[in-house]
């Protein structure tokens, strides 16, 4: 795998319309690049699953645009420049 193939992931806020439908946050980032995803119990008794996904880089809600900007292309363009 080269320098240049990376993956990125940005979680997105809960919308106004799931919040309101009862829906609940299902998304952690735990470190910088593994996210944790809850899926929920289908029957009463049955237990809630978590997923693990590890990607080069994850960033939550308040990453901000030059965070991401310098930890994912901004090599790129000091490359080219």
């Amino acid at each position: 795998m080269n320098n240049f193939s990376k993956i990125a992931v940005r979680k997105r806020p809960i919308s106004l319309k799931e919040e309101k439908s009862g829906q609940i946050d299902q998304v952690k980032i735990i470190d910088s690049k593994v996210v944790c995803l809850i899926v929920p119990k289908n029957h009463a008794n049955e237990k809630s699953k978590e997923k693990i996904y590890v990607f080069d880089h994850a960033f939550d809600i308040d990453a901000s645009q030059k965070e991401i900007f310098d930890k994912t292309v901004g090599f790129l363009v000091k490359g080219v420049l």
